[in-house]
């Protein structure tokens, strides 16, 4: 008796071996797997129907499939977004902060970016928020729990574009402290990628001026002080004022020596640490006990409250 050919319907052997290709390759992405990774293993559209109709797998949506009984979860809605976005797409802003740990972000809506122009749906109704970027580069990709993601340097960076400013600051100095990121990393790239209009990096670049008053220019606090004293019609500070005590020399950032009157710089980058804080105390205090006033202003004061400044300023000059 002649051997009976498959039914049309029915997967050849070279079909069913390619099929277990496909399915180990979907138990890496969370039991999902694309019209292109199917193809690369020799699985045509034909075969991906064949496999729908035999309940193998089931259609998530257009050039993406899922096998059958694959559980839902964040992970694979995270992935979904990515295979779904095209092959530049990586897992970022809020998802990113969500994969690397940072606090205060959990799992959560999805947020992926890819090359502006490469992007597969022309709306954000697929489920996820699509980003577009002119910039992303290399440096900024990396691999987190398995999927495609932006840095930690370049997470901070965008962060501020779907996230508070109090919250993408509050995992900023979590990270900084847990040793996962290098406040100079995220500087640097920070300078290279700013830039008027870009969303975003506005409320990353207003924590590391907090932080560091000096990260512009080396006398933007010296300018901005005398502009609120100048404003206000105070008299002039000397910088850099050396005060002598017994066996002890100090310098203020500024000083008014007719009044004792002292201003100094905080920044969160060089006035934290236990030797720093000690530091600090042990100066304030011999100045104080010498007789001397000491005012302390951070970069975002001058910059933000500049009226408060000159008021409790010109109260200190009138004491």
């Amino acid at each position: 008796m002649a051997a009976t050919s498959p039914t049309p319907h029915a997967p050849t052997t070279p079909e069913r071996q390619r099929r277990a290709l496909l399915h180990e390759l979907a138990a890496e992405q969370d039991g999902l797997v694309t019209t292109a990774q199917a193809a690369s293993l020799g699985l045509d559209r034909g075969a991906l129907h064949r496999a729908v109709a035999h309940g193998w797998l089931e259609p998530v949506r257009t050039g993406l499939y899922a096998v059958a009984g694959a559980p839902t979860s964040w992970r694979r809605a995270v992935r979904t977004a990515v295979l779904s976005a095209g092959p530049d797409a990586v897992a970022s802003h809020q998802t990113a902060a969500a994969l690397w740990g940072l606090r205060g972000f959990d799992p959560g809506p999805v947020e992926v970016t890819t090359h502006r122009g490469r992007r597969r749906h022309t709306r954000n109704d697929v489920g996820f928020r699509l980003h577009e970027s002119t910039d992303l580069r290399a440096v900024d990709v990396g691999r987190r729990s398995g999927f495609p993601c932006t840095t930690l340097v370049r997470t901070f960076i965008d962060l501020g574009a779907s996230a508070t400013e109090l919250d993408v600051e509050d995992a900023f100095d979590d990270a900084v402290r847990r040793g996962l990121v290098g406040r100079d990393q995220v500087v640097a790239r920070y300078r290279e990628l700013s830039r008027r209009g870009r969303r975003g990096c506005g409320p990353i670049g207003r924590i590391l001026e907090r932080r560091d008053p000096n990260l512009e220019r080396s006398n933007t606090f010296e300018k901005l002080l005398l502009r609120v004293v100048r404003e206000a019609g105070l008299p002039e500070p000397v910088a850099q004022l050396r005060v002598d005590g017994h066996g002890w020399t100090c310098y203020l950032d500024f000083g008014w020596p007719d009044h004792r009157l002292a201003v100094e710089c905080d920044s969160v980058a060089w006035h934290t640490g236990v030797r720093a804080l000690q530091h600090d105390d042990e100066r304030q205090n011999r100045l104080v006990l010498a007789g001397w006033t000491v005012l302390r202003f951070t970069w975002a004061d001058l910059r933000d409250r500049p009226h408060l400044v000159a008021a409790q300023l010109r109260r200190a000059l009138a004491a």
